[in-house]
């Protein structure tokens, strides 16, 4: 699979990169050699957290409580990206979502045998305005669950190809020591 061999596209030429997307490359094929796959994010959005209620009756009222889980909602998060020239990062999710589905609809891969194969903990990278790391936003047992669509034009005032993907994710974490990450 030598079209991901050499992954090493971390600013695809754009001069404004402010966040930045990576994905270990062992999800789709563990002997690449490249250890992450770079997309520059175009934007994103973190999705609302909110925490689940349960009903309980105390002393003839009505309170809402925690629920003892902690998110209710749709753990989701969609990503634009600038696709690089050779449309490496495409081809690496559509290789991704192929790995876990038979794309005639047969369901998931007979070939996969425990969820570890094809999740990964996806990481987001929130460079400041002089390209210094300043946090990091992990996505944990992540599996890419949509592709957007790439739309090749030159009308208007398309002057970048971009598209989007969609994971489904576990847990959100945080690491704020990355000071030393980028070199």
């Amino acid at each position: 699979m030598d079209f991901v061999d050499n992954l090493d596209n971390r600013l695809n030429l754009m001069t404004e990169t402010r966040f930045l997307g990576m994905i270990p490359t062992k999800v789709v094929d563990k002997n690449l050699s490249s250890k992450d796959i770079f997309f520059n994010l175009v934007d994103y959005t973190i999705g609302p957290v909110e925490l689940a209620v349960v009903n309980a009756d105390f002393l003839g009222y009505t309170v809402e409580l925690p629920a003892p889980y902690v998110r209710s909602s749709n753990k989701t998060v969609t990503f634009n990206y600038v696709l690089d020239s050779n449309l490496k990062q495409f081809i690496f999710l559509y290789k991704w979502i192929s790995k876990i589905v038979v794309e005639e609809g047969s369901g998931l891969d007979p070939s996969i045998n425990n969820l570890s194969e094809i999740t990964a903990p996806v990481r987001v990278l929130i460079l400041s305005e002089f390209k210094v790391p300043v946090l990091e936003i992990i996505y944990e047992d992540s599996y890419v669950q949509k592709l957007g669509e790439v739309v090749f034009s030159y009308k208007g005032n398309a002057d970048v190809v971009s598209s989007s993907f969609t994971l489904k994710y576990s847990r959100m974490t945080f690491n704020t020591d990355v000071t030393n990450y980028l070199s």
